[in-house]
């Protein structure tokens, strides 16, 4: 399934959501992650949550103390968070968000969407009583 309003994509893939995030120069970032919260809880059939969540954080923008919590309350809901990263400065807002995450969770990092949805399928496989 995809979904796409012209600021942000969702596609699940194996059951896994991924936050496309982008920014088109009309937009700021918190307002990005809010429509991606709302979107969550819109998708058919709804999300169970807490799931697990991949951020595909591509293109690059502003980042606020705002955005940060958002980030933060999103990463709250969920069992585990994978970010994809295109760049340094992502790399580094994951950094950012993963130290505010709570510790009994786990935030992994990859360089593309495919090695992240592996990384959930074989901790699945590991404990299947973990994901959605």
């Amino acid at each position: 399934m995809k979904r796409d309003n012209g600021k942000i994509r969702i596609e699940i893939r194996d059951g896994i959501p991924i936050i496309d995030i982008y920014h088109n120069g009309e937009i700021q970032l918190v307002d990005v992650v809010w429509v991606n919260h709302t979107l969550l809880h819109d998708i058919e059939p709804p999300l169970q949550l807490p799931t697990d969540i991949i951020f595909d954080r591509s293109g690059s923008y502003s980042l606020s103390e705002d955005a940060y919590l958002i980030i933060q309350e999103l990463m709250q809901e969920s069992n585990r968070v994978a970010y994809v990263i295109h760049s340094p400065v992502q790399e580094e807002l994951v950094k950012l968000a993963a130290n505010s995450y709570l510790s009994n969770k786990q935030v992994g990092q990859f360089t593309s969407i495919e090695d992240a949805i592996k990384w959930f399928q074989e901790s699945r496989r590991d404990n299947p009583s973990e994901g959605t």
